[in-house]
């Protein structure tokens, strides 16, 4: 399912936990073979390090978030599900990169693939449809 994920969607959301240093690993590992799945097209990916509001078991620095997004080329955000923080900008974020891009394709699909791996890593993968957001 994975693989069908990486073939198909127009922007991806790969979130991982603050708590888990292993989680923000696979998240590297799966942004870099999604980038070898699509390597001749420009599609927006959005990093997002969540459970922010779990201060004190924190593994993750914004920092090293930050770094990680900047040497992929994607987009950052910190979010806290539990607290509703920051997830509004996200969703709001991918929806304006698929835009950006929206003219060059003139299809209008519709589609989110979700794919929870191990150490609580979310592969989230997002077809357009987005004229009615």
């Amino acid at each position: 399912m994975k693989d069908q994920c990486m073939r198909m969607g127009d922007a991806y959301i790969i979130v991982y936990s603050v708590t888990d240093k292993s989680s923000f690993e696979k998240a590297s590992e799966l942004r870099i073979q999604l980038r070898r799945a699509r390597q001749s097209e420009n599609i927006p990916i959005i990093l997002v390090g969540n459970k922010s509001d779990l201060v004190r078991s924190r593994e993750v620095s914004v920092d090293e978030g930050s770094a990680c997004a900047v040497v992929f080329d994607c987009k950052f955000i910190e979010t806290s599900a539990s607290l509703h923080h920051n997830v509004r900008d996200l969703f709001e974020g991918i929806v304006r990169q698929i835009r950006l891009r929206k003219d060059s394709k003139e299809e209008n699909s519709y589609g989110v693939c979700l794919h929870k791996g191990k150490r609580n890593v979310i592969f989230l993968m997002w077809t357009r449809a987005v004229s009615d957001v």
